[in-house]
């Protein structure tokens, strides 16, 4: 029973390894959000093997909470870590110029930040970035901005797919909506009313209110309580995954 309420809570706050995101109909692949463009560490610990094939030895921008310097014996480098929902995994964001090691054993514990350097090795729970340099003083989630809804998620109800949202910005900053529905063959197919422009508000840190603008005002009104950066739930209990 305590594993089986383990695995519920992982799941609620989106903490569950691939597996579970697997959906036996294959339409959406999970995809995280990139504040600020930066990269969060659970991209980085979702697929660590992928994501050391494709970025060895470029620099990349990771966002996260700074957790502690981590000083070498010999004073000669920092070993900053950063993390984002935990605080045994993440990002050592490695630095050997003076000038940014002073900057990195000031940073307070839990400050937001940002780090650059070149993905150099993972060893299992860390991702090591060599020559890292940290931004201190950023906010990457803002508790009152509706532009979290951003992007595409998928819906899930008792483990099956059942629908995908599509958020984007159009040419006059107005908020459009896409709504697709499972294909009978393979992948998505469009709700005939087409994209639609769609009012999005943010009244609370864990709650976006979305719904169509039409020529008599506001209609399919939905509310959405977000429970992580990257799952939110409406009223009905579906959870919606951002996803590709």
């Amino acid at each position: 029973m305590k594993l089986l309420k383990t695995a519920i809570s992982l799941y609620l706050f989106g903490f569950l390894p691939s597996s579970v995101f697997s959906q036996e109909s294959g339409l959406w692949e999970k995809a995280f959000a990139r504040p600020h463009g930066a990269i969060l560490p659970g991209e980085i610990l979702y697929e660590p093997a992928k994501f050391m094939v494709r970025n060895q030895g470029q620099k990349i921008r990771v966002g996260g909470k700074y957790l502690a310097p981590n000083l070498t014996r010999d004073g000669s480098k920092t070993r900053a870590t950063i993390v984002w929902g935990g605080r045994y995994s993440g990002v050592a964001c490695v630095s050997s110029d003076r000038e940014e090691m002073l900057k990195v054993v000031d940073l307070v514990a839990g400050d937001e930040v940002l780090a650059t350097g070149a993905v150099d090795r993972f060893d299992g729970e860390w991702l090591y970035l060599d020559e890292c340099t940290i931004v201190s003083g950023v906010t990457l989630f803002h508790s009152r901005d509706p532009k979290f809804i951003l992007g595409a998620w998928c819906g899930v109800y008792q483990g099956r797919t059942f629908r995908k949202r599509v958020f984007e910005r159009g040419a006059d900053g107005s908020y459009l909506q896409t709504i697709y529905d499972p294909a009978r063959g393979q992948g998505w197919q469009p709700w005939s009313i087409g994209t639609k422009t769609t009012t999005v508000r943010r009244p609370s840190a864990n709650t976006l209110e979305t719904a169509f603008v039409g020529p008599r005002g506001e209609y399919s009104w939905v509310r959405f309580k977000i429970l992580s950066h990257n799952t939110m739930s409406d009223r009905d209990g579906a959870r919606f995954h951002r996803c590709k």
